[in-house]
């Protein structure tokens, strides 16, 4: 595997490249059937022989594009077109996202989930309320549907202290989410009402289990959810559709178009998280031996702080941000820097707004000040994912950033978060080459019309490149567009 450090082009990677010295040569005289590109060119590359990159970027039917294309080891230029061209980004917004996030906050930064007590413990019963704080941890039950045991283990973890350290065996109260983001503040600005009910638009929220989804069984007549959850299904035949969800916005009803011939299985937002939540930890406690009464305590005592737990390091959860192109994720870490950052400002914002996200406009105006403080850019998020189609970037920018994470002291971690092709992530299936692959660091972005593919490439000569593509408005194939760029992209490998 290549070494993560581009900045000196690792001799592992010299030596392991020469072990492909045949295959290389050969995809060089292959590719001396085009025309050639010089190394000193920064105007022209041809593409499948025929029609340069620029005739084809300026046909209709090829849409609008911004290109920058830097390398780093000269600070030159090599390849601009309408570089200051802002567009729709699609999912590179989540590189502006955890780049801005790794700088402010951290790569060892952790989300600490807080529990409290009020009242008083005698004889194991706690006669208060049990109060749970969370900033908006994203990892909660992240693997409930790979394993239930692993995707409830902080709750039976906290369940366990409880029991066994505290001696509680029964709660006389109820347990208390004191900081609930409200439902106006669970989307991003400009999310589309008919991708809410879809596993990449799950609510932003404080508290969450299992990135906000659960999964819908439906065996023909027969529909069950997991976990439970009181939904409403509203069952509508249709014998030329095979099974699609729609669930209207902030409610529980949940139409199914369907044949109901077969069995399916979907993934469903959670329209109120912060209550699933709460129904499956009182759950698992109930089944670990802790009984809870569900009656909260109204007497005002002092709260007690008797436990935390920690999400991993943020530099582990940016992974998922943009290798996997996790939105919920990236809707977290989003607002999660926008409170961190306003913590920064104000030394009693965190006793009088503890743990609070903002809504998401007010998230998108303090995340705008940031990557104004931090990389000297005028850009306004209207997301952190990239979902929104409010979202405009120029691929300037981008390489801007990519730049300034070039000489930071966190571009390692950074550069670890990017997906490389033939490996787990968005860049799984992309067509380079199995040695070109290996010197591609990108993400990916993708939605209807819309295509964006930036990141880092070593050449083959040692030269490191911070690139970025973004396309909209296209009439040809998504494939076709995708096919151009790791054209030019393969070409700057093997002949600059």
């Amino acid at each position: 595997m290549v070494l993560v450090k581009l900045k000196n082009y690792s001799i592992n990677t010299k030596v392991k490249y020469s072990m492909f010295k045949f295959k290389i040569i050969i995809i060089i005289l292959i590719s001396l059937c085009f025309p050639s590109v010089s190394k000193n060119s920064n105007k022209t590359l041809s593409y499948s022989g025929s029609k340069s990159l620029e005739n084809l970027i300026k046909d209709n039917n090829y849409g609008i594009w911004s290109i920058s294309v830097f390398d780093l080891s000269s600070n030159k230029e090599i390849y601009s077109y309408n570089k200051d061209l802002h567009l729709i980004p699609a999912s590179n917004q989540k590189l502006i996202t955890t780049a801005t996030a790794l700088e402010f906050l951290g790569k060892d930064f952790r989300y600490i989930n807080e529990v409290k007590y009020s009242g008083k413990i005698s004889d194991s019963t706690l006669n208060g309320n049990l109060y749970i704080y969370s900033k908006g941890d994203p990892t909660i039950g992240k693997d409930y549907f790979r394993s239930r045991e692993k995707g409830f283990a902080a709750f039976d973890k906290l369940t366990l202290f409880l029991r066994d350290s505290i001696g509680i065996k029964s709660i006389n109260g109820d347990i208390i989410l004191p900081n609930k983001l409200p439902v106006k503040s669970r989307f991003g600005t400009g999310w589309e009402l008919d991708d809410l009910s879809n596993y990449y638009a799950a609510p932003i929220t404080n508290y969450s289990f299992n990135e906000n989804l659960i999964k819908v069984f439906i065996d023909k007549e027969k529909i069950k959810t997991d976990p439970e959850y009181g939904f409403i299904f509203n069952k509508i035949v249709d014998e030329d559709s095979s099974c699609k969800l729609y669930r209207v916005a902030n409610s529980n009803e949940v139409d199914i178009i369907s044949n109901f011939k077969s069995r399916y299985r979907k993934y469903l937002t959670v329209p109120n998280p912060p209550l699933l939540f709460k129904k499956l930890l009182i759950e698992r406690m109930e089944e670990g031996g802790i009984n809870v009464s569900k009656e909260k305590i109204t007497k005002s005592d002092k709260r007690k702080l008797i436990y935390r737990f920690y999400s991993n390091s943020l530099d582990s959860l940016l992974k998922k941000c943009n290798s996997e192109s996790n939105n919920f994720f990236a809707e977290q870490i989003f607002r999660t820097t926008a409170n961190e950052y306003r913590v920064s400002l104000d030394s009693l914002f965190e006793i009088t707004h503890k743990n609070s996200f903002y809504t998401n406009i007010e998230d998108s105006k303090t995340f705008k000040e940031i990557i104004s403080s931090i990389f000297g850019l005028d850009i306004k998020p209207a997301d952190g994912s990239g979902l929104s189609r409010y979202n405009q970037l120029s691929s300037s920018e981008i390489t801007s950033i990519l730049k300034f994470m070039y000489k930071s002291k966190n571009f390692e971690p950074f550069l670890s978060t990017l997906a490389k092709p033939g490996y787990k992530g968005t860049m799984e299936s992309k067509f380079l080459s199995s040695e070109t692959s290996e010197m591609v660091f990108g993400k990916t972005g993708s939605m209807t019309n819309v295509y964006s593919f930036s990141g880092y490439l070593i050449t083959n000569s040692g030269k490191t490149i911070a690139f970025s593509f973004i396309n909209n408005n296209h009439q040809v194939s998504k494939r076709a567009i995708i096919g151009l760029i790791m054209e030019y992209i393969q070409r700057l490998i093997i002949f600059f």
